[in-house]
């Protein structure tokens, strides 16, 4: 009996002796992610309940659902909220609190929020958010648990899901499909690379792009091709300019995609970040750098607005100085970049950016003073500050 006890003991020791190990080496993961984007949370002088890395789904024209985050009084979040042209109100509460997580709008209407981190594990876990009721509803896990992923709406109505970061540190190259009629996912083929905060754009075809993304030890240029009617992967035969990591990536006519910013570290650890911005072009397979924008930056905000893409905001660390550029620019269809004469009021990085009816939107993330409540829409000439706030 004694024996019995002292093993029973032993073996909670080394269980919580190795999560104690996981549990940190995510927190060191967390610090150098923090530095890599220029973030650094000092305070929280600009909000109690800032949010920040909130996902986003659009169900409606007028209408986007946030969810989860990452607020630096109450950790992760499970809170949603609505997103309209003029005003965001607070619907509820998710079955389960997460950020880096995904979220992506079903055929049907209803929206898929997969995976992310509680504060403690990185999850599997799926549910369902039905905007005709205002409710969640739990469905089948993912066959591997995936932060920093990312989820694609495939025109067959599938969900396509690839990379991202796993649990004990993995970096991810497996992939997987989310099926609505059974709501369950199955594994299919890998990625030829292990990627995270890389980016997935369905082209016109219904093949999607992956772009970019961090690799088992560097950030990785290259990009692959995903055909749904064979669920593989093909690498594409020409790389990028630079190496990408949270930028952006945006679809224009004729299966041409514009990518902008983003950070890249090396296998010394070293870092920087791009002020380029350059369109692969599906029909060529080319990339052609179109310019620079005036500043460097990463985790900031990009969005389709009728032929042309708008990109505003993010930030960057460098040279132990932070700095996080408010100034907006627009990349025509043409492919021509230009500055436009807006920009938004607050310096923001990992937030919500949508055109919203006939606005866009800017709402949370965070900057270096802290997380950010506020929210702001431009529908004529300028952005300003929405009355509600998160």
């Amino acid at each position: 009996m004694y024996l019995v006890k002292f093993f029973s003991f032993c073996f909670l020791c080394s269980f919580l002796f190795c999560q104690c190990l996981i549990d940190l080496e995510k927190e060191e993961e967390g610090e150098r992610e923090k530095s890599l984007l220029g973030l650094i949370l000092i305070n929280d002088s600009l909000s109690p309940f800032g949010m920040a890395q909130q996902r986003f789904a659009k169900y409606s024209e007028k209408e986007v659902l946030l969810v989860g985050g990452d607020s630096q009084k109450a950790n992760m979040m499970a809170n949603v909220y609505k997103l309209t042209e003029n005003r965001v109100s607070f619907l509820g509460s998710m079955n389960k609190r997460r950020y880096q997580h995904e979220a992506v709008t079903l055929q049907n209407g209803k929206v898929l929020i997969i995976g992310g981190y509680d504060g403690r594990l990185i999850l599997p876990d799926s549910e369902v958010y039905d905007p005709s009721i205002n409710s969640f509803s739990i469905v089948s896990p993912m066959n591997i648990p995936r932060t920093h992923n990312t989820a694609t709406l495939l025109n067959d109505g599938r969900v396509l899901i690839t990379g991202g970061f796993g649990k004990q540190s993995e970096k991810l190259k497996s992939a997987e499909v989310f099926h609505p009629g059974t709501s369950s996912f199955e594994l299919i083929n890998d990625m030829n690379f292990s990627r995270r905060r890389h980016t997935a754009t369905l082209l016109n075809n219904g093949k999607v792009l992956i772009f970019g993304g961090d690799g088992i030890s560097e950030t990785l240029s290259s990009a692959e091709l995903f055909d749904p009617a064979t669920n593989v992967f093909t690498l594409v035969g020409q790389q990028m300019s630079v190496a990408r990591s949270n930028h952006t990536a945006n679809l224009l006519d004729n299966n041409r995609v514009v990518l902008s910013g983003g950070y890249s570290f090396d296998i010394n650890g070293n870092y920087s970040y791009s002020k380029s911005v350059e369109i692969y072009d599906f029909g060529t397979g080319n990339f052609t750098l179109v310019g620079n924008m005036g500043e460097s930056r990463g985790a900031h905000g990009s969005v389709k607005v009728g032929s042309d893409v708008i990109i505003c905001g993010g930030g960057r660390f460098e040279n132990n100085i932070y700095t996080e550029p408010t100034d907006c620019y627009k990349v025509s269809n043409l492919g021509i970049l230009n500055k436009e004469s807006y920009s938004l009021t607050t310096s923001r990085a990992l937030f919500v950016f949508e055109s919203i009816g006939n606005s866009i939107l800017a709402c949370g993330g965070e900057n270096q003073f802290g997380q950010i409540r506020s929210c702001e829409a431009k529908s004529t000439n300028n952005f300003d500050l929405l009355n509600s706030q998160l």
